[in-house]
């Protein structure tokens, strides 16, 4: 019987020639990434300005590896999507449009 991972060729009846097998299993995208929190909560003023600096941060971790691991952000829905955005890569979530409480008091999305 052979080691595990070794093969062995019989060349004549007296050589026989060992060669070292390493198998590697790859990890497949197999994990659904979780947000840090189950939901996510902001309180702005409508005088919030405009801007790409953050006004929340969401998080997730994928617990796959190497690229099936990494973790992309969109809004998926929700209302108002014309009025925030949240960076790809980031998870941070910025004022693209102003705020008018008289129209509008609060939004809720999907990432």
């Amino acid at each position: 019987m052979l080691p595990l991972g070794q093969a062995a060729t019989t060349i004549c009846a007296a050589i026989v020639v060992w060669v070292q097998v390493t198998v590697t299993v790859l990890d497949v995208n197999d994990e659904p990434p979780r947000f840090t929190q189950s939901q996510y909560n902001v309180t702005l003023s409508e005088d919030t300005p405009v801007s790409t600096r953050p006004v929340l941060t969401v998080h997730a971790v994928d617990d796959d590896s190497g690229l099936a691991g990494q973790v992309k952000y969109s809004i998926t829905a929700g209302d108002g999507t014309d009025k925030f955005h949240i960076d790809a890569d980031t998870g941070a979530l910025s004022v693209i449009s102003a705020l008018d409480y008289e129209s509008k008091i609060s939004y809720r999305y999907i990432c």
